[in-house]
């Protein structure tokens, strides 16, 4: 069994959303699928902040703080709208909520079969681009990763079936832009319960070296894999 949760552990410490990565930006996305997939996900964002912004001036603010997160199954099922440090009443959402949900739709699957949208309210400047255009972007990198493998060693130890759960809890991970996991959920079920109910507390104490762009950090969503071999 030891031998088994270390494998575990070592998944979750290399699960490729994790990795300390950084690239040029002219470099990403490869492929054409992954550019026109970041082309839909800016263009959702973009329309989902705009409903946003339309919301809080006629509520009367003007300078709103904070992060929006929309997630669903893709084709826009299942919403769920959370709101995380803002400086005004989250019921004025409700006005933006049919156009937060109806851009979902349009979000490519991703790992998991839920989507995502980030929604950073109080956004700061990126610093210039270079004069080749090209910025500097770099994946959250998992901090405390020695932790969260001794917990998760813990209880497969304790838990009597734990060798027997084949498949892994796929979990949904907003990442701000200070590190901290701000929402998590099950993006896919591991068909065990228990499973699915620690892999959601571990995430609550996961803690990264925040995503950036040209040093500047910025909010993201990952997809974390837990489970035991």
């Amino acid at each position: 069994m030891i031998r088994n949760v270390l494998c575990a552990a070592a998944l979750l410490c290399a699960a490729p959303p994790l990795y300390a990565q950084c690239s040029w930006e002219h470099d990403l996305p490869r492929g054409r699928r992954q550019a026109e997939e970041a082309s839909i996900y800016r263009a959702v964002r973009q329309a989902q902040l705009g409903a946003i912004r339309s919301a809080l001036q006629a509520a009367g603010v003007s300078e709103p703080e904070g992060l929006v997160i929309v997630t669903a199954e893709q084709g826009g099922a299942a919403p769920v709208i959370r709101a995380f440090g803002v400086n005004f009443p989250t019921a004025v959402l409700d006005a933006a909520a049919p156009v937060l949900v109806e851009r979902m739709k349009g979000l490519p699957e991703r790992q998991g079969g839920r989507v995502a949208s980030v929604l950073r309210l109080d956004t700061t400047a990126l610093p210039a681009a270079r004069a080749d255009g090209r910025r500097r972007e770099c994946r959250p990198a998992l901090l405390n990763r020695d932790l969260i493998a001794s917990e998760l060693q813990n209880w497969a130890s304790s838990t009597r079936d734990a060798e027997h759960i084949a498949r892994p809890a796929l979990v949904g991970l907003a990442v701000a832009r200070d590190g901290s996991v701000v929402y998590s959920e099950i993006a896919r079920s591991s068909g065990s319960e228990p499973l699915d109910r620690v892999a959601l507390e571990l995430a609550s104490r996961l803690h990264f070296r925040a995503a950036s762009l040209d040093g500047a950090t910025r909010d993201v969503w990952a997809v974390l894999p837990i489970h035991i071999r």
